[in-house]
């Protein structure tokens, strides 16, 4: 049988369509036995860390084919919620023009 080209073999099918090929195209099915294949799964090696992004997310772009961000902890942002981060920062150059900016500021 070929369909958009491509061809096909049907090895069996039900009663209505041995029917329908033997009135419209004067064939007849006979069932053919055809061996199936043991399907060997093939183990998913999380590859090395490339240092792009965390180990998490290389993992999990591993383990989907639609990646997904790793789940937030949040605990950890609940412990952390009422600590503030405070720095200061001096612009220190030898440069006449980065120091009259920091003048002006």
């Amino acid at each position: 049988m070929i369909v958009l080209g491509r061809r096909f073999l049907l090895y069996d099918c039900d009663e209505f369509t041995k029917n329908y090929y033997r009135d419209n195209f004067a064939e007849s099915f006979t069932k053919v036995e055809v061996d199936k294949k043991d399907s060997n799964k093939v183990t998913k090696e999380i590859p090395p860390y490339n240092g792009f992004g965390s180990l998490e997310d290389t993992m999990q772009n591993c383990l989907s084919l639609i990646p997904q961000p790793p789940k937030k902890d949040f605990l950890k942002m609940l412990e952390n919620d009422h600590k503030v981060l405070r720095y200061q920062a001096r612009l220190v150059s030898n440069c006449h023009c980065c120091s009259l900016i920091v003048r002006a500021a």
